[in-house]
């Protein structure tokens, strides 16, 4: 009879013990289930940053990628403009060689003028003293002529 007694008693504690057991693994299923919301969440935010951040990173690549044309197009820009200066170094050069050259052969020029000018101006300071001494030769005869 107790053994009888007993296995209700038994089955209802084990029945409790079930139905807590239940209870907290409810608690625990409600409380899991609210935490996969929350990663849910979290994991549509981050989907969220990372649609965000591959936006911005095909901004940041297209600008990159618009510098780099750039930086080439400079580069380019830069080889012609190198070449148009050594070109008109060239001409510098040039022009400079030939302005040495006229300047050079000016002060030969301006040099033979001088000294052709003075040979003129001993030429005829010769002639006028020849003139001189003929006039006076000329006179002298005239003077003994009529002296005769």
């Amino acid at each position: 009879l107790e053994h009888t007694r007993e296995e209700p008693q038994k089955a209802t504690e084990e029945e409790n013990s079930l139905r807590n057991r239940c209870v907290f693994l409810e608690e625990k299923q409600i409380q899991k289930k609210e935490q996969i919301e929350l990663l849910e969440v979290q994991v549509s935010e981050l989907q969220v940053e990372l649609g965000d951040g591959k936006i911005r990173v095909g901004a940041l690549e297209k600008r990159l990628s618009q510098k780099e044309l750039q930086l080439l197009d400079f580069h380019k820009q830069h080889g012609v403009l190198q070449a148009e200066r050594d070109g008109l170094k060239g001409e510098l050069h040039h022009l400079k060689s030939q302005q040495y050259k006229a300047v050079k052969e000016a002060q030969e020029q301006a040099n033979r003028l001088v000294v052709d000018q003075q040979a003129e101006e001993e030429k005829a300071g010769a002639l006028k003293e020849h003139t001189r001494v003929l006039t006076r030769c000329i006179e002298a005869m005239q003077s003994s002529i009529q002296s005769e």
